[in-house]
């Protein structure tokens, strides 16, 4: 039995709640410390710039700056001269 219901919830809604929730956890127990942002980690599981900013409430802008600057800072430590 196949049904469409207004209460029936919404998978992609859902998955994205959950996802805040996750993120938000995590930047708050981690603040600063934690080399590898969020962002990048989300970014790294598929998540385009938009639903990042989405589930953590920043700027889609904000979110591709953070992840640029967050792969750039190994590379520039890495140089052996």
């Amino acid at each position: 039995m196949t049904s469409t219901s207004s209460d029936e919830l919404d998978l992609t809604a859902a998955l994205r709640g959950l996802l805040a929730l996750q993120a938000a956890e995590r930047n708050e127990r981690l603040g600063n410390a934690d080399p590898r942002r969020t962002e990048v980690i989300l970014a790294d599981a598929g998540l385009s710039a938009v639903a990042i900013a989405t589930v953590t409430g920043k700027k889609p802008d904000t979110v591709r700056k953070s992840i640029e600057r967050a792969r750039k800072k190994p590379a520039e430590g890495a140089s052996d001269g």
